[in-house]
């Protein structure tokens, strides 16, 4: 059993992504149709059966082999050497997940803070305040939609930083990283949300204070309390 499933696994593993369906349902459907032929002509010699058997498990053997020396399909490859640790999706650089965001927002009637980016100057609005705010208080362990409005040139992000955690990158390396929240790239008259949750009190982290900055601004940005 156990080189049946290698010998599968291998085979899965070097063929493009598209083919694994179809042959899950043809070994699916060829295996139906021999227990179903067996089950129904219980005739059948045990000696035929047993052959069809072992041809079929050596021919298995034999791809699977084949497979494994010819090595996994190319996207795998790529995987396992891409380093994911070094993706910024809250920089300043288009991401891929920019290019298919959504720019528009539909409900805002439970938007905590508004930040609008307005001829270069950051500030937010929030309800009972009249006046443009710098500073903004937010609750602690509650979902919070925080919505950016981009008034400016070009293409602009909004990042939430809520201090940092320690990552376990495994064998005994440990990482301090910054715990954002970000759109993405939005153009001059879009808009869009974001939803977060910060876990702990803006005193909790005095080294990595609790912000709202856009990325290409420098020297702007909205200073977060949370109690």
């Amino acid at each position: 059993m156990t080189v049946i499933v290698l010998s599968f696994s291998r085979i899965m593993l070097s063929v493009a992504s598209e083919s694994g369906p179809i042959i899950f349902a043809v070994v699916g459907t060829a295996v139906l149709v021999g227990g179903s032929l067996v089950s129904v002509r219980r005739g059948v010699s045990k000696r035929l059966v047993g052959g069809a058997c072992a041809v079929a498990l050596v021919a298995l053997i034999g791809v699977g082999l084949a497979s494994a020396f010819s090595g996994e399909r190319q996207e795998l490859v790529d995987a396992s050497e891409y380093d994911h640790y070094a993706v910024h999706p809250c920089g300043e650089e288009a991401e891929e997940y920019d290019e298919s965001a959504s720019r528009a927002v539909s409900a805002k009637s439970s938007v905590a803070a508004t930040v609008i980016l307005k001829d270069g100057e950051l500030y937010a609005e929030m309800d009972g305040f009249p006046d443009p705010l710098t500073s903004i208080s937010l609750q602690r362990s509650s979902d919070l939609t925080i919505l950016f409005r981009n008034e400016s040139v070009g293409e602009h992000r909004m990042i939430l930083n809520y201090g940092t955690v320690v990552e376990d990158l495994g064998g005994g390396v440990m990482r301090d990283s910054k715990l954002q929240a970000c759109t993405a790239l939005i153009a001059e008259g879009g808009e869009q949300a974001i939803t977060v949750r910060i876990p702990k009190p803006s005193s909790a982290s005095p080294q990595s204070p609790y912000n709202i900055v856009v990325s290409g601004i420098e020297d702007s940005s909205i200073e977060v309390s949370v109690p």
